[in-house]
């Protein structure tokens, strides 16, 4: 067995993925990324209606994700109600695809010129700035809210 075969078998038990499997799912299946972000713990595995209390059913909808919860409900209390897998997630507000998002992390992380991206990507500069910043922001809060100790400051 290869080295690199060995160092994707490793990444791939240690829940690691690289830029080759992310650019799969770009081209995959909707469904396939859906599942694979539910899996991952990245979006909701199911979803409650917020006018019935009932269960919402995945729907393939005309949509960039492909699918969204709906609750579709006739008669007494009728309605007709759509989340987007997106909501409540990581990808909420993005106009992205959630391949697209995952991507774009995979490249901060790996410290990628925003020229890069772009090109790479199509997409703007002022949307890779955006969404690296806001990785910092959620790196930041989550280390402060890990952090058990006072930032800075004399120590007594």
């Amino acid at each position: 067995m290869s080295c690199r075969v060995k160092h994707r078998a490793f990444e791939s038990q240690a829940g690691m993925y690289d830029l080759e499997f992310l650019y799969g799912l770009k081209k995959g299946r909707k469904k396939e990324v859906i599942a694979w972000c539910m899996r991952m713990d990245m979006i909701a595995k199911e979803y409650v209606c917020p006018t019935c209390g009932g269960k919402m059913v995945l729907t393939e909808i005309d949509c960039s994700d492909g699918y969204a919860w709906v609750c579709r409900k006739f008669g007494v209390n009728e309605h007709h109600i759509k989340r987007t897998v997106k909501k409540g997630s990581w990808f909420s507000e993005s106009k992205l695809t959630m391949p697209e998002v995952l991507i774009l992390t995979y490249l901060w992380v790996k410290k990628t010129p925003n020229e890069w991206i772009t090109d790479e990507m199509n997409v703007s500069e002022p949307t890779v700035v955006d969404w690296k910043s806001f990785y910092r922001e959620v790196c930041v809060d989550r280390l402060v809210k890990d952090s058990k100790e006072k930032i800075g400051g004399v120590t007594e």
